[in-house]
């Protein structure tokens, strides 16, 4: 790269970003899970058919507020991805167990959450949408991310293979109806999952890669600089300008 290479791109500037912060994030994120766990307790509804009931406890308290919980958490975990990320915040990832809070739901009574299936499927689907999450990702090793994804996928048959063994007849796959909560179904353990790869995608780096540099000219007229490391998001750009002006160096960008 040429010194009149290296003037063009320190005088380039960073685009300006529009996403908002991490209040916007929180709101957003929030709204969204608000929306996807309302869904949730709809599906719920179809499974249980005429015994389906809505109360404050069981709805409010431990479904549409965990839901808010989740959303603004992985809405915290984008803001916090696309500003260069922080130390800690993959563990944001952990952040769908909110909803086996329903479990807690009977404390002298543990056991009995699980009778109806609403403890079961209140920790299934928090792992399906981690697991179903890791997998979309792109980060982490190819093995464990495809065993990842081979045991999300799982949810497909085994939704076709039993549903009608607590769900009765009606919601068999070769019915409209059962063909559509299927569809329900899978297509919101999608959604989760996509939410929930955000804590795994790599953090965009942030800030220029070249600030300014302080450069001085000898009496050939050559541009020289000293080793400077510049914070460029998740690594560091060493630049040195030669004495017969040329630029070398290298770029370190860890994973």
């Amino acid at each position: 790269m040429t010194i009149q290479e290296a003037h063009a791109v320190h005088g380039h500037r960073q685009p300006a970003r529009h996403g908002g912060g991490p209040t916007t994030a929180l709101l957003v994120g929030g709204l969204c899970g608000l929306a996807w766990a309302a869904g949730l307790r709809g599906f719920m509804a179809q499974i249980a058919g005429t015994a389906s009931g809505v109360d404050w406890a069981g709805t409010f308290a431990w479904i549409l507020l965990p839901g808010i919980g989740v959303g603004a958490l992985l809405g915290w975990a984008e803001h916090l991805r696309a500003s260069g990320g922080r130390r800690g915040w993959r563990w944001l990832a952990l952040s769908p167990l909110l909803f086996s809070a329903i479990v807690l739901s009977r404390p002298l009574d543990l056991l009995s959450i699980f009778q109806d299936g609403v403890g079961g499927g209140a920790i299934g689907v928090p792992l399906y949408g981690m697991l179903g999450g890791y997998a979309l990702s792109g980060r982490g090793p190819r093995w464990a991310r495809t065993l990842s994804g081979a045991a999300a996928l799982t949810a497909i048959p085994i939704w076709a293979l039993t549903v009608t063994s607590f769900a009765g007849p009606g919601l068999a796959l070769d019915t409209p109806r059962g063909a559509w909560v299927a569809v329900y179904h899978w297509s919101f353990l999608a959604v989760l999952m996509l939410a929930c790869a955000i804590p795994h995608r790599a953090a965009t780096p942030t800030g220029s890669c070249l600030s300014s540099m302080e450069h001085v000219v000898d009496k050939r007229g050559a541009l020289e600089a000293g080793n400077r490391a510049h914070n460029c998001g998740t690594g560091h750009l060493h630049v040195r300008v030669a004495e017969h002006g040329r630029l070398s160096g290298g770029a370190r960008f860890p994973r």
